[in-house]
């Protein structure tokens, strides 16, 4: 497993990204811990509905790393990812290997993963409290409109924050021997 400089998560309903700007820094007690210190939030929709390993790798990760934010490269970038299918088949693991020079390897990945990623544990509960607050929601496009302003209205701070608990959370995966910790 490599260990770089940038870690980023990703999910396979949405193809929705949650990354560092400032990277990260390897604890000395435990020289495979990560602090992260910055995020940013990029969300790609698929627009026919289907989302398997084709469309990840083609829609959200060839586009991803050839337009990383903030000035990321996908070879000092460290993409974390949960194991659902689309994410761990054999094509997605080949094209990161020859995109990309760290990520963190299909076997490495724990099996109740979704726990460790910020989009799943924290993100999409926030958004649907937000949505929550609106009146009936009668239309699709309206849903999508409330959908988006609600996702741009997160401020940077509080995705900061729920990135800031990710190492807290792998000690708690660690204890649990990868059992759900929630």
């Amino acid at each position: 497993m490599c260990f770089g400089q940038r870690i980023k998560f990703t999910d396979p309903e949405t193809g929705a990204q949650v990354g560092p700007e400032g990277g990260l820094s390897c604890g000395r007690k435990e020289p495979n811990a990560f602090r992260v210190k910055q995020a940013s939030v990029v969300t790609i929709i698929g627009h026919t509905g289907l989302f398997n390993q084709h469309t990840y790798k083609d829609n959200c990760l060839k586009p991803m790393l050839d337009n990383l934010p903030y000035r990321l490269k996908a070879n000092s970038a460290i993409l974390y990812r949960d194991k659902a299918p689309c994410l761990a088949a054999g094509t997605v693991q080949a094209s990161l290997e020859e995109e990309m020079s760290c990520f963190i390897w299909n076997p490495d990945i724990p099996p109740n993963s979704p726990d460790l990623n910020p989009l799943n544990y924290f993100m999409w509960s926030l958004r649907k409290e937000r949505v929550n607050k609106h009146a009936l929601i009668s239309s699709f496009d309206r849903l999508a409109k409330i959908l988006k302003d609600e996702w741009e209205a997160i401020s940077q701070q509080v995705i900061q924050d729920s990135i800031n608990s990710w190492m807290s959370r792998v000690r708690k995966m660690k204890k649990s021997r990868g059992s759900h910790i929630e």
